[in-house]
């Protein structure tokens, strides 16, 4: 198998390309997570192979993709990316559109997912988002 790298995100990070809800998951996030994200990155898998996930935290190894109503077509796709990103070390949380249009929902679910990732991998900045999302969590109106 070739080598896998992560290319850098310039051409993809200016929010053109970011759906409604995409761009709903990214305000959602306690600023420390705005900070470190990265949007619509480039992740080369072989060498002619790229994927782009809607939202990539390098640092602790995880993507977040937001599926809309067209993802309901492509399942397999979903399925051979997911795979792709989890043999180079990722972990893979989908959420729906809809999961993303309440702030506090969206991110109770972020945590719950965030909280679950097994972290045999010594995941950097894994500990520090669950933190921030509970403080960011607690200091949010009921």
């Amino acid at each position: 198998m070739n080598k896998k790298r992560i290319r850098p995100d310039e051409c993809y990070n200016n929010g053109s390309s970011h759906t409604r809800d995409e761009r709903n998951a990214y305000r959602a996030m306690p600023e420390l997570m705005k900070m470190r994200v990265k949007r619509n990155p480039m992740i080369w898998y072989g060498t002619i192979k790229n994927y782009f996930p809607d939202l990539l935290f390098e640092d602790c190894k995880v993507v977040i993709e937001i599926d809309g109503r067209s993802h309901n077509k492509r399942v397999e796709y979903d399925k051979e990316r997911d795979e792709r990103f989890e043999e180079m070390g990722y972990v893979v949380l989908r959420f729906k559109n809809e999961e993303t249009r309440k702030r506090k929902e969206f991110l109770r679910k972020l945590l719950n997912k965030f909280e679950q990732i097994d972290d045999k991998q010594n995941r950097l900045g894994l500990s520090i988002y669950i933190r921030s999302m509970q403080c960011f969590l607690n200091s949010l109106p009921n």
